[in-house]
């Protein structure tokens, strides 16, 4: 099969022995930028196939992006070789996906225009299960997250919703922004900015090795998590109680735990004072860290003690097979059930615990 043009220029960037940016009238560039547009197009096509694609297209958005800007190259290049292992498959999978799905006359302006109406030929819970997929919430590989449209003259569709949702962490409210998939994007990019940032901060104001200010990182996330799970217990007293504080009250105490956790910590980062982009990771990670511990079944953070698994991860620098140390945790969407997104690679394997929510980052050996 050709390669992707995506891929070209990932091979190409990763190839230039200069420091100075890409130009912007280069073809390749041009090319693996077209070549992205159609995928973030066809999203909707592809994502049962590459359920993380929209994550995909995020990442390659951001190395086109450095590969432009001045003084950027360095960092663009090392996305770039971590992309080559774990994204290529998953774009020239997607693009075959489209293709095919073009060839056969499908767009996604027409799925758009193909509501569900009840015609009388079948129930609305049967329409809403060819519809939105309802009827097996892995049936991707990950946890979906649906809502359940009203059918016009009918109750029937809002009370499938409510049922379908109710005490169902694999099926919530897309009203609530603070859901367990939308706090796993966010983890994804507190990964891919706060964390780069404080990372290469740190590095340079430090001049330590850069695998001591991975675990001084990753030991911020683990105490945060600890610190919220304190906090939350204290202030949620019933399991009927969650969705209400959630909504209402949560919010208003972000700012005093992020100013507690900074004066109290004993994370090796915050003890020796950070900087200021390390100040702008501690204080995401607390705001998330919060929202997860939050829910109806907090979201849980993947420990070295949960006798991890690869494929829970994705490759920082260095692929293989064994694990060698942990850089971004994953995420269960519970403590001792099925860890339910896939992050940056995809597998479609159902695991016996259940499929991933965040897909974390590792060095391999």
């Amino acid at each position: 099969m050709e390669q992707s043009k995506i891929n070209l220029f990932l091979e190409y960037l990763i190839s230039r022995n200069t420091k100075e940016a890409v130009d912007k009238t280069d073809v390749k560039l041009i090319e693996a930028q077209r070549e992205l547009e159609v995928l973030e197009q066809n999203k909707e096509i592809i994502s049962q196939r590459v359920p993380n694609i929209e994550e995909h297209v995020k990442t390659l958005d951001k190395i086109i992006n450095l590969s432009k800007a001045y003084g950027s190259i360095n960092s663009a290049k090392s996305w770039a070789k971590s992309a080559v292992i774990s994204l290529c498959p998953d774009i020239e999978l997607s693009l075959k996906e489209i293709r095919a799905q073009q060839s056969s006359g499908y767009t996604v302006e027409r799925e758009t225009r193909n509501k569900v109406k009840d015609n009388g030929n079948g129930s609305t819970a049967e329409l809403l299960e060819k519809r939105y997929g309802l009827h097996h919430a892995w049936c991707s590989g990950r946890a979906i997250d649906s809502r359940v449209p009203e059918v016009p003259g009918s109750n029937a569709g809002r009370k499938a919703g409510i049922a379908l949702v109710h005490d169902n962490p694999d099926i919530t409210d897309l009203s609530d922004p603070n859901r367990p998939t939308k706090i796993a994007e966010r983890w994804s990019e507190l990964y891919d900015n706060e964390w780069t940032d404080a990372f290469e901060e740190e590095v340079r104001s430090r001049k330590v090795d850069e695998k001591e200010v991975i675990k001084d990182l990753l030991e911020v996330v683990k105490l945060a998590y600890q610190f919220c799970t304190e906090k939350a217990a204290g202030e949620i007293k019933s399991a009927e109680a969650v969705d209400h504080f959630r909504k209402t009250e949560a919010r208003t105490k972000i700012h005093r735990l992020q100013k507690v956790f900074l004066k109290d910590s004993k994370a090796k980062l915050v003890k020796h004072g950070p900087t200021a982009k390390s100040k702008e990771f501690i204080n995401k990670c607390v705001e998330l860290c919060w929202w997860m511990c939050i829910q109806e079944r907090p979201v849980y953070i993947c420990s070295i003690d949960d006798g991890e698994n690869a494929d829970f991860y994705r490759a920082y620098t260095k692929s293989g097979s064994q694990l060698d140390y942990i850089v971004w945790p994953a995420l269960k969407l519970y403590k001792g059930d099925p860890l339910s997104y896939s992050g940056v690679e995809t597998n479609l394997k159902l695991y016996k615990d259940g499929p991933l929510l965040y897909r974390g980052v590792a060095q391999f050996k």
